[in-house]
């Protein structure tokens, strides 16, 4: 069975080294961040438009000044994630895209109960958090779960030899 959705498999490298880059960035961020000084490298305004009853602008001023750099590190890891999810392996067959339909099941699911939980138990500020992480839960639980059964598959096969 040919899989035209898949990326060569040579994209699963540069995702592990996009991943990696955009982890350590982020410690990084963090690490910046909490000691309270703001990154001016990349920064971007927050417009604030309000309009009149007719419908037209009434006012537009810029609000405040938000660092854009979280949402590169965000956007970097997505794209990592993405390429290591969906990069083929050496030698793919009907078992692997079984695996990755299986996978990508159980991740949907896991994805949409971290959801629905924090959406009965969390408000406010800390359910941001909840969402922000479950941006990339999805990728996450995927490929843990791919890669666990793929090589619990190899590991059968191994053994029976």
């Amino acid at each position: 069975m040919k899989a035209n959705y898949l990326l060569p498999f040579r994209f699963k490298r540069i995702g592990i080294i996009l991943c990696i880059m955009a982890i350590i960035a982020a410690i990084f961020w963090l690490i910046v961040f909490e000691f309270g000084h703001n990154s001016i490298i990349f920064e971007k305004l927050f417009v604030d438009i309000t309009y009149n009853d007719i419908g037209g602008i009434k006012s537009l001023y810029l609000s405040q000044m938000n660092s854009l750099l979280d949402e590169c590190i965000a956007g970097v890891l997505i794209i990592g994630l993405t390429f290591i999810a969906f990069a083929k392996e050496r030698r793919e067959d009907e078992y692997i895209s079984e695996l990755r339909l299986k996978s990508l099941v159980w991740a949907t699911y896991v994805n949409y109960l971290i959801l629905v939980v924090g959406l009965i138990f969390i408000y406010k500020i800390p359910f941001m958090y909840v969402l922000i992480f479950n941006m990339f839960t999805i990728l996450l639980v995927f490929i843990l779960r791919f890669y666990w059964e793929l090589r619990k598959s190899k590991r059968l096969i191994t053994d029976e030899k």
